[in-house]
Order: structure tokens, then sequence, then C-alpha cells
């Protein structure tokens, strides 16, 4: 995915971020960035973003 500005997605996602879970919001920030700076087509993206994150918070969102 191409990402225009990285710094202004971060600081949104961290804004976002921060009132919905008990996570750390930079580090949550930082690791959806590595995630959608893949090279894979969206829907496989989105997919993989899912299963990810559903790890990454410990709990199941789909």
């Amino acid at each position: 995915m191409l990402i225009d500005d990285e710094a202004a997605l971060r600081d949104w996602l961290v804004t976002t971020l921060e009132p919905l879970c008990d996570a750390e919001p930079i580090a949550l920030a930082r690791y959806v960035l590595a995630l959608v700076a893949k090279d894979k087509p969206l829907d496989k993206l989105r997919e993989n973003c899912i299963d990810r994150l559903e790890v990454f918070l410990d709990r199941g969102i789909k």
C-alpha cells in the first residue's frame, strides 16, 4: 500500500487508537504502519491485518 505521509498517518493512528484499546498507542500505530506497508493486493492486505491484529491485541475482532 502506498502511504503518502507516514508521519501524519502515524499521528492519526495514535490519536484514534488510544481510546479504543489498552495497547500502547504508539507501538500499535507502528505495528499497523508496518502491516499496511506490505506490497499485497488490498483484500490480502486487509485479511493479513485482521489476522495479525487479532494476535497482537489477543482477542477476536472479526
